[in-house]
This record gives structure tokens, C-alpha cells and sequence, in this order.
């Protein structure tokens, strides 16, 4: 398991590879070895979540906000692999 954190707008045009999104981050762990299905990458934020984070103390977020996943600003990023074959 990988996780990073990850603040700003999803761009891909046509990947974003580099900052870690979902995509990138599987990219990544199928480059170093781990096969194509043998990756699940995720990630969840929004907006108002990512200006919470940015603008003060998360407690002025609130529980009564919006926790609705918007893939265009995800907060975290997370993969889970598994190797099912050993490389030569």
C-alpha cells in the first residue's frame, strides 16, 4: 500500500501522470515491476475540503459539509498492489 497527499486540480491533458493521481500513481507501481491488474488505485477530496485544508483549521470544514468524492480534487491518493508473479 502507497499513499500521498495530493491539494491541487486534476488536469489531464491527455494523463497527469506526475502528481500523483489515481493514474499516475498506478503508472508508477506498474513501471516498477507490478502488473497492469495487479494495481487498484483511488483517490477522494473536493473543493471544499482541499480550501479547509488550505485556508485554516479543518474544524471550520465542519461534519455538515459536503463529503461527496469530486475526482477533479482529490486530497489523498492511495493504491494497493499485489504481486502475483516474481520478476527474473
Amino acid at each position: 500500500m502507497v499513499a500521498t497527499p495530493f491539494l491541487f486540480r486534476v488536469h489531464a491533458r491527455p494523463h497527469d501522470y506526475n502528481r500523483w493521481t489515481p493514474a499516475g500513481l498506478k503508472q508508477l507501481m506498474v513501471e516498477g515491476g507490478f502488473g497492469e491488474n495487479d494495481v487498484q488505485a483511488f483517490g477522494w477530496g473536493n473543493k471544499a475540503c482541499a480550501r479547509a485544508h488550505i485556508g485554516g483549521p479543518v474544524r471550520a470544514y465542519g461534519v455538515w459539509r459536503d463529503l461527496s468524492n469530486d475526482e477533479e480534487y482529490p486530497l489523498m491518493v492511495w493504491a494497493f498492489a499485489k504481486r502475483t508473479s516474481h520478476i527474473q
